[in-house]
Protein backbone atom coordinates (compact mmCIF):
# COMPACT_ATOMS: atom_id res chain seq x y z
CA UNK A 1 0.00 0.00 0.00
CA UNK A 2 0.97 3.54 -1.11
CA UNK A 3 1.47 5.93 2.14
CA UNK A 4 0.92 9.16 -0.33
CA UNK A 5 -1.84 7.08 -2.68
CA UNK A 6 -1.81 4.83 -5.79
CA UNK A 7 1.48 4.36 -7.22
CA UNK A 8 1.95 4.38 -11.07
CA UNK A 9 0.96 6.83 -13.53
CA UNK A 10 -1.97 8.91 -13.97
CA UNK A 11 -4.11 10.39 -16.66
CA UNK A 12 -6.44 12.81 -16.41
CA UNK A 13 -9.10 12.68 -19.02
CA UNK A 14 -11.86 15.58 -19.92
CA UNK A 15 -14.96 14.37 -20.38
CA UNK A 16 -14.90 14.14 -24.35
CA UNK A 17 -11.51 12.24 -23.73
CA UNK A 18 -13.20 9.98 -21.60
CA UNK A 19 -16.12 9.38 -24.19
CA UNK A 20 -14.29 8.80 -26.91
CA UNK A 21 -11.53 6.06 -24.74
CA UNK A 22 -15.08 5.19 -23.38
CA UNK A 23 -16.08 3.64 -26.65
CA UNK A 24 -13.03 3.09 -28.56
CA UNK A 25 -12.15 0.52 -26.50
CA UNK A 26 -15.87 -0.96 -25.92
CA UNK A 27 -15.94 -0.19 -22.03
CA UNK A 28 -18.67 0.50 -19.42
CA UNK A 29 -17.09 1.69 -16.48
CA UNK A 30 -13.69 2.17 -14.91
CA UNK A 31 -11.37 0.42 -13.98
CA UNK A 32 -11.33 -2.03 -17.01
CA UNK A 33 -8.42 -4.09 -17.54
CA UNK A 34 -7.79 -5.24 -20.69
CA UNK A 35 -4.92 -8.20 -20.82
CA UNK A 36 -3.47 -8.50 -24.31
CA UNK A 37 -1.26 -12.14 -25.41
CA UNK A 38 2.33 -11.78 -26.22
CA UNK A 39 1.36 -11.03 -29.85
CA UNK A 40 -0.39 -8.25 -28.60
CA UNK A 41 -4.37 -10.25 -29.74
CA UNK A 42 -6.71 -8.95 -26.67
CA UNK A 43 -7.88 -12.32 -24.66
CA UNK A 44 -9.45 -10.64 -21.67
CA UNK A 45 -11.40 -7.68 -20.62
CA UNK A 46 -13.38 -7.07 -17.28
CA UNK A 47 -14.68 -4.43 -15.42
CA UNK A 48 -13.88 -4.11 -11.41
CA UNK A 49 -10.46 -5.51 -9.69
CA UNK A 50 -11.22 -9.01 -9.30
CA UNK A 51 -8.28 -9.40 -6.65
CA UNK A 52 -4.72 -9.93 -6.67
CA UNK A 53 -4.73 -14.18 -6.86
CA UNK A 54 -7.37 -14.02 -9.81
CA UNK A 55 -5.69 -11.02 -12.12
CA UNK A 56 -2.39 -13.09 -11.81
CA UNK A 57 -3.81 -16.10 -13.10
CA UNK A 58 -5.59 -14.46 -15.96
CA UNK A 59 -2.32 -12.70 -17.03
CA UNK A 60 -0.94 -15.70 -16.59
CA UNK A 61 -3.29 -18.12 -18.80
CA UNK A 62 -3.21 -15.37 -21.41
CA UNK A 63 0.50 -15.49 -21.64
CA UNK A 64 0.83 -19.43 -21.91
CA UNK A 65 -1.86 -19.89 -24.13
CA UNK A 66 -1.55 -17.32 -27.20
CA UNK A 67 -4.18 -19.20 -29.05
CA UNK A 68 -6.84 -19.20 -26.84
CA UNK A 69 -9.12 -16.94 -25.58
Amino acid sequence: MYKDGIGGEHYYLTVEEYKYIQQSLNFGGIPTYLIYDKKGALKQQFTGYPGNEVMLKRIEVAMENPDKK
